[in-house]
């Protein structure tokens, strides 16, 4: 059973040879924002290839690529999968 619950969780992309990587974890108020999972990011082909992906999945893709964003989002399971997360 898919969940449609949201979870709160801050994302951050970190630029990489590669490409840019998209990493998240939960939201917590008060926390400091720090991933430490970035080697579990996924990594995409370009800038424009990972606005196109958060887009699809319902996200604002030009508001969370931009460098510093700290905003949390309210993200379901689904979403994470469709970007390439395992929930």
């Amino acid at each position: 059973m898919i969940s449609s619950t949201a979870t709160q969780v801050r994302f951050v992309v970190s630029y990489e040879a590669g490409g840019p990587k998209l990493s998240y974890e939960p939201f917590h108020p008060f926390t400091p924002f720090t991933i430490a999972s970035r080697a579990n990011g996924i990594q995409f082909g370009s800038t424009d290839e990972l606005i196109q992906a958060l887009n699809r999945s319902g996200l604002p893709g030009a508001e969370i690529v931009v460098p510093l964003n700290c905003e949390p989002y309210a993200v379901t399971d689904e979403q994470l999968r469709v970007l390439g997360f395992s929930v």
